[in-house]
């Protein structure tokens, strides 16, 4: 009689949601209800990078949709007719999102058998953050309000990826030569916390760290963000503080005895200087400055140099 063809399963992940440029992705693939001892070609292919995640679930990949790598390996399943592969990309990850698909040729009675593209547990990204800041007002008097704007860029949303903003004020510190630039921030008093804040797009954010400042002096914003996967901290990027756009020299009233921000004002430089911030593992030494876990929210780091 006829021998009834054999159908196998897959099943996979990727080795994480969320990844930094440079690194190379990972993705485990399953195989069941095969043929007990065959030995078969399994190729996965990366698609990506993407802009933004499949908004489905589709059988194939749509048209022209970029092929970043394929990786194929000669895998024997057990006697079961199960096997366990892992794949690494060939090459590192650049910015954007990658989706894996997997697919098995045939041998024998087995059949072929693909996963369908798109599924979650098959995505992962490498978000490219950027955050841009302008003070409102860089050359302030002793009781104006100072607050910051912050512009956000390269978020991707993932399901179960999360991204906080937080960060603080700084100051006053006494400038140099009636200036803000070269300042030392490494030990500067917090003038004002910036509220936590959960972005779920590329987000312009104002009236952040609001305070008014009670001290001459030199003072400077500092924004953080941190992202998140399934509530556990996985990368931070840091503004580092000091930077024109978001610094402000606050000087004593006219006549008044505390001098200390007397001088000309800091060069202005362009409106929201845009820093790329460098993804970092949690515990790591940032620039010299540590950061600390609170529950589910970051405690600012301080991005200056250590001496």
């Amino acid at each position: 009689g006829s021998v009834e063809a054999v159908k196998p399963q897959l099943s996979s992940s990727v080795g994480a949601k969320v990844y930094k440029a440079g690194e190379t992705g990972k993705d485990t693939v399953r195989i069941t209800a095969g043929v007990p001892g065959t030995t078969v070609p399994v190729s996965a292919v990366v698609f990506g990078p993407l802009q933004e995640v499949p908004s489905a679930v589709a059988a194939q990949a749509p048209k022209d949709t970029p092929v970043f790598d394929t990786v194929t390996k000669q895998v024997t399943l057990d006697s079961k007719g199960e096997a366990s592969v892992e794949f690494t990309a060939s090459k590192p990850f650049k910015a954007g999102a990658y989706v894996w698909q997997e697919a098995t040729a045939a041998a024998g009675i087995m059949e072929a058998a693909t996963s369908t593209y798109g599924r979650t547990a098959e995505t992962s990204i490498v978000p490219n953050i950027e955050v841009a800041t302008q003070v409102s007002n860089q050359a302030a008097t002793v009781g104006q309000e100072l607050s910051d704007a912050a512009e956000v860029k390269g978020l991707i949303k993932l399901d179960g990826v999360k991204y906080v903003l937080s960060g603080a004020a700084y100051g006053p510190v006494a400038p140099i030569d009636g200036k803000c630039t070269g300042v030392d921030w490494t030990n500067a008093p917090i003038a004002a916390q910036i509220e936590q804040r959960e972005l779920t797009e590329n987000s312009t954010l104002s009236g952040l760290g609001k305070f008014t400042s009670k001290a001459a002096g030199c003072y400077t914003y500092g924004e953080s963000v941190a992202i998140f996967v399934n509530d556990k901290l996985v990368n931070q990027v840091d503004h580092p503080l000091g930077l024109a756009t978001q610094t402000s020299l606050v000087s004593a009233p006219q006549g008044g005895d505390d001098n200390e921000g007397g001088g000309d004002a800091i060069d202005s430089g362009e409106p929201f200087a845009l820093t790329a911030g460098s993804l970092i593992v949690p515990g790591s030494i940032v620039a010299g400055g540590l950061f600390l876990l609170l529950g589910a929210g970051v405690a600012t780091a301080r991005v200056a140099t250590r001496k």
